[in-house]
């Protein structure tokens, strides 16, 4: 990860960036975010850069051998600063195109962020935030700052401080307090830092620093930052309309949902029912068993409706069928009974003995 700031104020611009790269806790680097182009004559140039390492230097070598080259557009010939966000962004178009397929394999990130200001001669200083699509946005006085990176940890002191009335002297200040506020909650955010600052108009740089850790004027800008805040903090006033008090009071409609239901006495216990035996002409007790099914009742034939037409017709057929050649015997009267009902003698049986309880 990587903290990169640009600031743009009417007396100038300030660029600074972090140097630490990391593909994880034990694999921590240096790495140098920050590239600068001028001639002395018409442009100046400064490049930040963020996310994926070999993407972002991809970019910048291929912007580098191209300068080189007059036939081709490039840093160097371009007409406007808005030329060259346009070059690093049709280049970024182009690496990624390349390395897409190879890098969707994999869990890498393809994520890129870079951002190009400067002046070239014929128009004031611009700044510009150019996306991983390769498409930007450019700077206005309601927003003279761009972030990329690691970029929440920094951004309060910015959002108090930084307007296009900013002087050039406390925009460095700014930018330094807001590195130092990231360094202090992300670790992968570090030393080196490297600052340069713009005056409009002159095609050289104002001022380049390279911060490390030995570096004393950044040292007095953080410990200041911190002692001053907690100053502040300890001058801020008391809460005395707030009542401060040991016990802990819970809302009432936390405590309606806290109480346990209470069942009443009378409520039977889950799982079980109520069950009569069949009826007794002595006594007829409520017996409490588990809740399981009643076993149906066997059909009782004295209570079945009579066969429709339809229904005693195939029997009648059947009848006639049956009836006893000249070497068979007669049927008999309870045979009959059996033929004609559409229920069996055992059922029958079974019935009757059901119904005997």
């Amino acid at each position: 990860m990587t903290y990169c700031l640009a600031l743009k104020m009417n007396e100038g611009m300030v660029f600074a960036s972090d140097s630490r790269t990391n593909a994880g806790v034990d694999q921590i680097a240096s790495f140098k975010k920050m590239r600068t182009y001028n001639n002395g004559k018409d442009r100046v140039i400064v490049t930040l850069t963020s996310g994926n390492l070999s993407i972002t230097q991809s970019v910048v070598n291929i912007i580098e051998q191209r300068a080189n080259d007059p036939e081709v557009p490039n840093i160097w010939n371009a007409q406007t600063l808005f030329d060259v966000a346009t070059l690093f962004g049709d280049c970024l178009r182009e690496v990624r195109k390349d390395t897409a397929a190879y890098l969707a394999q994999s869990t890498v990130d393809m994520g890129v962020n870079f951002i190009v200001g400067g002046q070239v001669a014929g128009e004031p200083q611009r700044l510009f935030l150019i996306y991983s699509e390769g498409n930007f946005i450019e700077a206005t006085e309601e927003t003279p700052f761009f972030q990329i990176g690691e970029t929440k940890y920094g951004k309060p002191v910015l959002d108090r401080f930084m307007q296009p009335e900013t002087t050039l002297r406390n925009a460095i200040k700014c930018s330094l307090v807001s590195l130092d506020s990231t360094m202090r909650s992300n670790i992968s955010v570090g030393l080196p830092i490297d600052l340069v600052s713009l005056k409009p108009n002159h095609y050289n740089f104002d001022s380049q620093y390279h911060i490390t850790e030995d570096d004393a004027y950044f040292s007095q800008i953080s410990t200041s930052w911190r002692e001053g805040l907690t100053t502040l903090f300890d001058g801020l006033p008391e809460p005395d309309n707030f009542e401060v008090t040991d016990e802990v009071k819970q809302p009432a409609s936390v405590a309606v949902q806290n109480q346990q239901p209470v069942m009443p006495a009378t409520q039977p216990l889950p799982n079980t029912q109520t069950m009569a035996p069949p009826s007794s002409p002595t006594t007829n007790p409520s017996v409490t068993q588990p809740a399981t099914p009643a076993p149906e009742p066997a059909p009782n034939l004295q209570n079945n409706p009579p066969l429709t037409q339809n229904q005693q017709t195939p029997l009648m057929h059947a009848a006639q069928n049956n009836q006893p050649t000249q070497n068979q015997a007669p049927v008999t009267q309870n045979q009959q009974s059996t033929q004609n009902s559409p229920v069996s003698a055992n059922t029958s049986t079974a019935a009757s003995t059901t119904n005997s309880y």
